[in-house]
């Protein structure tokens, strides 16, 4: 049913219900409420995009890229959405905390025509005056090495807008662009065919709050390298976004080799693991994921041919840590772990 007249405006949003009558002519009344927002419907990117400078080679694993800016955003903002995208995977921030529930934003994209964007309310993150925004930006589908040995490109970028609207009615944006810094942080390499790396002794929680932005230890921050806004527009993503739907427990574990568990899921499953332990400071902590076993104790590798699809966790000695990865993901049933000293219940 097609609302009369009805043309959407960019970067809007609209309230809709719906009133229904039954085969006897009977009113079933009004529904509730509902609503949406549209887009930027053609209008220009109006953001930069950053990088580290670095060219990724072929067949590599490198860093994730962290970004972050300040900004004044004045009063309490009347609405807030935050337009992101990126050559490559990107996991936004705002003042300390994780922007969305997404995973592997904003999707995979035909490089070669396109690159997409996703948008979020921050509405509630965005607080008055000072603030802090941050993008973490991985290789993914764009600089690494995927089908055919190839990559879609060597420099991966971000991009990104923050729109406030405040309570007076007027509009200001925030672009990445000149003024952003870059630092590489304790994902110390990162693929989806490769894995991830992390080490928590070079952790900072604080890195993207406008409090704790230089708690310890706080890292070796460098102007972004800038590109300038491009001509077209990204477009935005069309496929519904990548998102936790369900935690497994294991179906067993058995101790099959000095220091090494395996971890029997009980079904094959597309996803990650989480772990937590005490692990000592630079203790590294590695986990192999499989979807067969090679003979009863060792997970059947050979299919994943030059894929190293590993998680690998170096332990800063503060006690309990919980931690999964966030650029990678693995199809398995079995995970491999060694480095720890034991296990609990």
């Amino acid at each position: 049913v097609v609302a009369p007249g009805f043309r959407p405006k960019p970067r809007s949003m609209y309230a809709w219900q719906v009133r229904l009558w039954d085969e006897k002519g009977r009113d079933r009344g009004w529904s509730a409420p509902a609503s949406f927002a549209t887009g930027l419907l053609g209008q220009p990117w109006p953001a930069g995009w950053i990088g580290d400078g670095a060219l990724v080679a072929r067949n590599a694993a490198p860093p994730a890229r962290y970004f972050r800016a300040r900004f004044d955003a004045g009063a309490a903002p009347a609405r807030a959405r935050l337009y992101v995208s990126a050559l490559g995977i990107v996991e936004p921030w705002l003042n300390g905390a994780k922007v969305g529930r997404d995973y592997f934003a904003p999707g995979w994209p035909d490089y070669r025509r396109r690159a997409y964007y996703v948008a979020y309310d921050v509405t509630a993150l965005v607080r008055p005056g000072e603030n802090t925004i941050g993008l973490v930006l991985g290789d993914g589908w764009y600089s690494g090495t995927l089908m055919l040995n190839a990559q879609a490109g060597t420099e991966p970028l971000a991009s990104a807008f923050l729109e406030i609207a405040g309570p007076d009615g007027r509009t200001v944006t925030f672009a990445t662009g000149k003024g952003w810094q870059w630092a590489a942080g304790p994902i110390r390499a990162q693929g989806i065919y490769y894995g991830e790396t992390f080490d928590a002794r070079l952790d900072n929680p604080g890195w993207c709050d406008a409090g704790r932005a230089a708690g310890a230890p706080d890292w070796d921050w460098r102007p972004a390298d800038v590109h300038g806004a491009g001509a077209a527009a990204p477009a935005a993503r069309l496929s519904p976004p990548v998102r936790r739907t369900e935690e497994i427990r294991p179906a067993g574990c058995r101790h099959v080799r000095p220091g090494v568990f395996l971890f029997d899921m009980g079904q094959n499953i597309v996803g990650w693991a989480r772990l937590r332990a005490a692990v000592p400071a630079g203790r590294e902590v590695v986990m192999r994921f499989g979807e067969m076993l090679d003979g009863p104790d060792r997970i059947y590798t050979a299919n994943l041919r030059g894929a190293n699809a590993t998680a690998r966790y170096v332990g800063n000695g503060g006690g309990e840590q919980t931690w999964e990865p966030r650029f990678t993901y693995f199809g398995f049933r079995y995970v491999e772990v060694s480095g720890l000293g034991g296990l609990s219940a």
